[in-house]
């Protein structure tokens, strides 16, 4: 958690999932008031404790400014990634044009989070794009 310009190690200690939120209760945070420091906050990782994740699995984080392909031509940048019921949904914008990706893994080809770029595939519905 950053405060100030720093960064300050603040453990978790317990995680629920309400719908598409997470709620995290922060060691030493007992009350609502007291935990009214985090709102609005980024929570960091360090790289050394992030999860790993099932293949063909990618954070956010990883998505996000990463550029999309399609039979060679350049689709835009992810800008965001919907989380939905069914799946999520890359939002992916060139210049005024936003295209609305299903994230679904017959239409992925490859992803490097290294490259920050998206391959999709040639299943991929692009005729409309």
């Amino acid at each position: 958690m950053e405060f100030y310009a720093s960064f300050k190690k603040i453990v978790v200690e317990k995680v629920k999932f309400e719908g598409s939120d997470v709620i995290m209760k922060f060691e030493k945070f007992d009350s609502d008031k007291e935990a009214e420091v985090f709102a609005g906050k980024e929570v960091y990782i360090p790289d050394e404790e992030v999860v790993e994740l099932p293949e063909d699995t990618w954070f956010i984080h990883d998505l996000i400014g990463s550029r999309v392909i399609f039979r060679g031509n350049d689709l835009g940048v992810i800008e965001d990634v919907l989380i939905l019921p069914a799946n999520d949904v890359y939002v992916v914008r060139k210049d005024e044009k936003e295209i609305l990706i299903p994230a679904i893994r017959k239409f992925i080809g490859s992803f490097s989070p290294e490259e920050k770029l998206m391959i999709l595939s040639e299943s991929y519905p692009g005729d409309e794009v």
